[in-house]
């Protein structure tokens, strides 16, 4: 499991405080899976985090969405942008974080069933 060794990787420490701030918000669920670990608000995925040489990479699944006022998503794919992180810092990953999970509150309030 990637889980597995995101904790035993030398940047566990940041992996666990990005962990948590996910965690934090309420309706956000942990899924892990074989090559990543995924983050889900209402069974809809909102991002992807993972240990690098460098620190952690956040993936947001619909980060094409996201306001990027501070300029620091990247990621050649359509829809996911990636924030690629060295050091902690709450206010900007709270600052993706929770527009990501409003963005997948409001898209299920619009859901047609």
């Amino acid at each position: 499991m990637q889980f597995d060794k995101d904790i035993q990787s030398k940047n566990k420490d940041l992996f666990l405080k990005i962990r948590d701030l996910l965690l934090s918000n309420p309706g956000i669920t942990e899924i892990k899976k074989e090559d990543i670990t995924t983050y889900s608000y209402n069974k809809s995925g909102v991002c992807h985090i993972k240990t690098m040489p460098y620190g952690v990479a956040i993936s947001f699944l619909k980060g094409s969405k996201l306001n990027d006022i501070f300029h620091l998503l990247h990621d050649n794919r359509e829809s996911v942008k990636t924030l690629s992180l060295k050091g902690y810092n709450k206010a900007v990953i709270n600052h993706f974080v929770k527009q990501a999970i409003e963005i997948n509150k409001n898209e299920s309030l619009n859901f047609n069933y």
